[in-house]
């Protein structure tokens, strides 16, 4: 390959401009599933923290998350 003359560009070859659209295409994906994620995670932070603000103004025990429900104690013993 000849080199530029004095005040022209380099030109790439085709295999280094392939390259390069990869690469910016590979940071364009993960910059975009980067910030999804974080926007998913953000909203539901968020709609936990409202739902748990909102049931301590009610009152409310707030929900109990991931599962069964606590078993209840028992109030008599039959004593035999």
């Amino acid at each position: 390959m000849a080199k530029p003359a004095a005040g022209e560009r380099p030109v790439l070859g085709l295999r280094a401009r392939g390259t390069v659209a990869f690469a910016l295409l590979a940071l364009v994906l993960s910059a975009s599933l980067a910030l999804l994620t974080y926007q998913i995670a953000r909203r539901y932070l968020l709609d936990q923290r409202e739902s748990l603000r909102a049931a301590a103004v009610d009152g409310e025990r707030p929900p109990r998350q991931g599962g069964a429900a606590r078993p209840r104690a028992r109030t008599s013993r039959r004593c035999s």
